[in-house]
């Protein structure tokens, strides 16, 4: 949205929807992540308060990751 200039956050989605192909499967891609990109993704995308540089966020990474 930034980059075009799209400010209305329905466009935006229009627009993503026309990019990129929602009803693809993208499983691929999580599975050829590394162990370490797929739990900082979890992180990020949690509903934890979290700052990724963080001790709380090493310590919730390291959980995941043994």
């Amino acid at each position: 949205m930034l980059i075009n200039g799209i400010k209305d956050i329905d466009a935006g989605y229009s627009a993503f929807q026309k990019a990129v192909n929602i009803d693809e499967d993208y499983g691929y891609l999580w599975n050829d992540l590394l162990p370490i990109d797929q739990a900082v993704l979890q992180l990020l995308a949690s509903e934890l308060d979290v700052g990724l540089y963080t001790e709380k966020a090493r310590l919730w990474l390291g959980e995941r990751l043994g």
